[in-house]
């Protein structure tokens, strides 16, 4: 005869332990807080594409922004002298010629705002940096804009670049988590645009370029000013919330899951 482990301790009031009791129209529903907040965790997975990044090809932006600085073109040099030099330029300081570019920009948050949990909301971009980055240029470790202003997730765009080397590395708790090469290995990067978004609550850095240069531009992803309040401090993944409340729960009531 087949018998289960701990049988006799489960069934020792002679009653099935999972039955429950209720009307041909009741919905089942978990009792207790706790199990309410499982329930919603587990609501949350199927919605969560990418914890932490996610990246793709930039189709509604124009190959060409028409940037320049304040009346001149920027130029980037690929003389070898210079090719090792690497700058920062802030919005105060350039100007987009072509209308498309920020047209594009707009139609791109628009489809990110899904992947970001808020489709259908009126999110706002504002870019706070351009770089310019040649041979050993890199952009350091930082931490996604947490100052209480409706920023959820960073956008960062490369523009068409020729260059070896630079990944975009996604870390949390000091560890990698995503790693993300804006096309290179499928041969695109220096013909089209491509973007990562990075959530909040998660550092990123711009790796060194060994050759050639790339062109970045750092946006800031955020939520209009009548939803800040809704912008969490913390975007963690479905498993991290899921085993804080498990390990909140009596041990003798996780003996049936």
């Amino acid at each position: 005869m087949f018998e289960c482990v701990g049988e006799e301790k489960d069934f020792k009031n002679g009653v099935w332990p999972f039955g429950i009791e209720g009307k041909p129209n009741d919905v089942p529903a978990p009792a207790g807080a706790e199990y309410m907040k499982i329930n919603k965790i587990l609501g949350r997975v199927g919605d969560e594409s990418g914890v932490y990044s996610f990246e793709g090809q930039a189709d509604t932006l124009p190959l060409i922004p028409g940037l320049e600085m304040k009346g001149a073109p920027i130029l980037v040099t690929l003389r070898k002298d210079n090719s090792t030099l690497g700058g920062q330029l802030r919005p105060y300081q350039l100007d987009f010629k072509n209308t498309a570019w920020q047209i594009g920009i707009d139609k791109l948050v628009e489809i990110l705002a899904g992947q970001l949990g808020h489709k259908g909301v009126a999110m706002q971009s504002h870019l706070s940096k351009f770089l310019i980055h040649g041979e050993g240029g890199s952009f350091m470790k930082r931490q996604v804009n947490k100052t209480g202003n409706g920023v959820i997730a960073t956008l960062v765009i490369q523009l068409p670049s020729l260059y070896e080397g630079g990944d975009l590395v996604v870390y949390r708790g000091g560890l990698e988590k995503r790693r993300d090469d804006f096309g290179k290995a499928k041969g695109i990067e220096s013909f089209l645009p491509h973007y990562v978004v990075i959530f909040a609550d998660a550092d990123y850095e711009l790796e060194k370029v060994t050759q050639g240069y790339r062109l970045t531009m750092i946006y800031s992803i955020q939520l209009p000013p009548s939803m800040h309040h809704l912008a969490r401090p913390s975007i963690k993944p479905a498993s991290e919330d899921l085993a804080g409340v498990i390990n909140t729960l009596d041990p003798d009531v996780l003996h049936y899951s």
